[in-house]
């Protein structure tokens, strides 16, 4: 293999991050922001672009012909070597995000699960997340095998040779292969005021296309303030499918194969003909689209109890338990009597 364009001297950690803030700043605005999308679990606008923005100001009746904004903050500590992340480091840093709503913290390590001093705080302050160097170049990966990004010459010129760096860099761990047990596996908490009632009908979630998410087995139902009993596993999930008459669909993105045409092409059918009739989707439009186990199959997991949210603000007040999505895991949501025990 050829060697990488990356330099590969001075001083370690502030070298690994420069290299890694060149290449996002290099990318294509789409890529940058799927990118830490990915790293984040969470959508991420940084650059909104409004054609004659309306002002909220009563006083102030004019529109500008358009308008380029953003408001967003990442903060990003790099660790070069497994177990070395240091609490006290990263509640220090935890403190600039303030109460900012769109401000994160991203832990970057080479270690294969998540340190526990970071999963600690993350119960705490969800905007403290973990990512490992072996998660963004699984993120290249999937960019280059799904084809559901058309990439420039350049950007995969950058997104190689990063991928080499990592390597070079001995970034890139190799965990042990183990047989995960079901208590251990990840769990997607996304808000359903109507997406729980669609997956009843239709053993499915359908959202905007090309919503990033973390690779996750089972996915759960936060409904009118509690976490739904059923949680059902993820089949299959598909970026962009565009939902036409008599449940024909299109599928854009490139994550959807013969064999899948086979195995759940009957199924997507059934839920694009149940979702055009629900009212909540129209013909024409692109959604993704997850595929999942029914209310009543084996697969589909049913913890003891509803959920209930016990979540409040700085002041006092209830406050929602997830607005966007957030992550938990099987063993947590059978043990738990409350939200703030996830």
């Amino acid at each position: 293999m050829s060697p990488c364009l990356f330099s590969t001297y001075s001083q370690n950690e502030n070298r690994v991050t420069s290299t890694f803030l060149a290449v996002l700043s290099s990318l294509s605005l789409n890529l940058m922001q799927q990118i830490i999308g990915a790293m984040i679990g969470d959508e991420v606008e940084l650059i909104r672009f409004t054609n004659q923005p309306a002002s909220k100001r009563q006083q102030n009746h004019s529109v500008p012909d358009a308008m380029i904004s953003g408001d967003f903050k990442i903060l990003i500590e790099t660790k070069l070597q497994q177990n070395a992340v240091d609490e006290d480091q990263i509640r220090k840093h935890q403190k600039q995000l303030e109460d900012r709503k769109n401000a994160y913290l991203v832990i970057l390590t080479p270690d294969p699960t998540c340190p526990g001093v970071v999963e600690n705080i993350s119960k705490e302050d969800p905007r403290v997340v973990w990512c490992s160097f072996n998660q963004i170049n699984h993120i290249i990966d999937n960019f280059f095998e799904n084809g559901s990004e058309v990439i420039s010459e350049k950007d995969a010129f950058l997104l190689k040779n990063f991928q080499m760096f990592l390597d070079h860099e001995n970034l890139l761990s190799q965990p042990k292969v183990l047989i995960v047990p079901i208590s251990q596996l990840k769990v997607l908490i996304v808000p359903a005021r109507f997406a729980w009632s669609h997956y009843l009908k239709t053993s499915s979630y359908v959202c905007q296309p090309n919503r990033t998410f973390q690779k996750t087995t089972y996915i759960a139902f936060y409904n009118r303030g509690k976490i739904m009993r059923k949680v059902p596993k993820i089949l299959k999930a598909v970026n962009e499918v565009v939902f036409w008459e008599e449940g024909n669909f299109e599928v854009l993105s490139n994550d959807w194969s013969q064999s899948d045409e086979e195995k759940f092409g009957e199924k997507m059918k059934e839920v694009v003909k149940k979702s055009i009739g629900s009212s909540l989707y129209n013909v024409g439009e692109s959604h993704k689209v997850l595929l999942l186990t029914g209310p009543e199959e084996e697969e589909t997991i049913c913890i003891n109890k509803e959920i209930p949210n016990d979540s409040v603000d700085k002041n006092g007040a209830p406050t929602a338990f997830v607005q966007r999505q957030r992550y938990t895991s099987v063993e947590k949501l059978l043990r738990a009597e409350k939200t703030s025990d996830l």
